[in-house]
């Protein structure tokens, strides 16, 4: 025996199921591939980049919103106020110096262990008789230490960050797994109807 279904019928069968469950299981794959696209982009930007304090990565945070009958589905990383160079590295872009003519670059005998410039403020105030400037034979600006002769910085008037993206990637990812799996979803609720 066969059933006969209208599209009204569906249509008020996939009504039903969105206010008595189809939101939340459409919520609760929202929130698995929010945790799981976290992780991802965490993994991925420590693989991309050097971090050196790693508030970077910890910025990264999924989240699933509901608001009515729309989910939103967010992968986010920093803010405007305490990581600025976060979209920097997602996007790629120049970088030009906000005071003075050059930024310096570190070289390896002016970072850390960790790679992190020893000298964090301008050196005309941290250390102002520390360094000489000259240029080098092919023509590179530098700072050299007065007491060894080394060259500590590399001086430039802007630089070109390359876009390395860990968040673009990511939702990719989510796009190509998450539709399918809402879509399998979906067949499974008209299937019992």
């Amino acid at each position: 025996m066969a059933e006969t279904i209208t599209l009204e019928d569906v249509a008020l069968r996939l009504r039903h199921l969105g206010t008595d469950g189809l939101n939340e299981a459409f919520e609760r794959i929202c929130m698995e591939y929010a945790i799981e696209g976290e992780r991802k982009a965490k993994k991925l930007s420590r693989m991309k980049l050097k971090p050196r304090s790693g508030r970077l990565s910890a910025s990264i945070k999924g989240s699933v919103e509901r608001k009515g009958n729309q989910t939103t589905l967010t992968l986010r990383a920093g803010n405007n106020k305490n990581l600025p160079y976060a979209p920097l590295h997602e996007f790629g872009g120049t970088v030009r110096p906000k005071k003075g003519k050059y930024l310096r670059i570190p070289l390896d005998n002016a970072k850390t262990g960790r790679g992190v410039d020893r000298f964090s403020g301008p050196l005309r105030s941290v250390a102002p008789d520390k360094f000489y400037f000259a240029m080098s034979k092919k023509g590179n600006a530098l700072l050299f230490d007065r007491k060894t002769s080394k060259p500590w910085y590399l001086l430039v008037k802007s630089s070109r960050i390359p876009p390395r993206p860990t968040l673009g990637p990511v939702f990719k990812w989510i796009n190509a797994n998450m539709i399918p799996e809402i879509e399998g979803l979906l067949k499974i609720e008209m299937d019992k109807m």
